[in-house]
């Protein structure tokens, strides 16, 4: 099963998750967390730390409403993760009262401090605040998919696995077959996203092959070669990975074929 419908299944578990949640909350933190992967997936850091404030604020409403029945229209996070940590441990597991809310206050200081509501004069950070608020987010939800989910562990664990990774909506994965969705991408952008989705593992050369549509595979050695010369892809023992350089091209073909809606 591929991230991408793994993230989308997130929208399909909210029935299944215990009733003194409030699945409107749920759904907000669901919608909200979507919405933050996709601006960082093409390349809007200061929308996906923007994003960050909604976030944050339903998370510990959300958080709230498991711990005291109650839903802060405008929750003081400072306040609220002190009243949080306070509850006895027995009541609450460590995730509720400490670690969900010490992770929100570091994404909303990432969000607050940073240059995504302030402008400043310095070097840029958008790109590695972006990255810390995505693993922020993405450990969220997945310690309340962890508590909550009852589903058998194995299955919890591969849905886990599966939010962390960035999603790719042109690119399928059904029984093990990656179908690319975009007719319209080169030959050259084939590749790349093929290598970006099996990140930081390696693929053949006959495995790409058997990948890539359209007419041009008589310059698929071409490519690769070109690939490699301009250090977006590195050759390896078992095939074929990208570079840092490369997973940068690759998410700007992303941003090419998929906008936000």
């Amino acid at each position: 099963m591929s991230p991408w419908v793994k993230n989308n299944m997130l929208t399909s578990i909210v029935d299944e998750l215990p009733d003194h949640l409030d699945k409107s909350l749920i759904r907000d933190l669901f919608q909200e967390y979507k919405e933050i992967k996709i601006s960082f997936h093409v390349q809007n850091y200061e929308l996906t730390l923007t994003k960050l404030g909604k976030f944050v604020e339903t998370a510990f409403q959300l958080l709230s409403t498991v711990a005291f029945g109650e839903t802060p229209p405008h929750p003081n996070f400072n306040d609220l993760s002190r009243k949080l940590e306070n509850i006895p441990e027995a009541n609450q597991p460590v995730a509720v009262r400490v670690l969900i809310p010490k992770v929100c206050l570091m994404l909303y200081a990432i969000r607050s401090k940073r240059g995504a509501v302030h402008k400043n004069h310095e070097t840029s950070t958008g790109y590695i605040d972006s990255q810390l608020a995505l693993a922020g987010c993405n450990w969220i939800i997945s310690e309340l998919l962890r508590i909550y989910l009852k589903r058998e562990a194995a299955e919890v664990q591969l849905i886990i696995d599966g939010i962390s990774k960035i999603p790719h909506a042109l690119l399928e994965e059904i029984d093990g077959d990656v179908i690319i969705l975009e007719p319209k991408m080169s030959l050259k952008e084939q590749v790349l996203i093929l290598l970006h989705h099996e990140y930081p593992s390696s693929i053949s050369n006959n495995v790409i092959k058997s990948r890539i549509k359209g007419k041009g595979l008589t310059h698929l050695s071409e490519i690769l070669k070109k690939l490699v010369n301009e250090a977006f892809i590195h050759k390896t023992d078992q095939g074929y990975t990208l570079t840092v350089k490369g997973i940068s091209e690759a998410e700007k073909i992303y941003g090419k074929y998929r906008k936000i809606e």
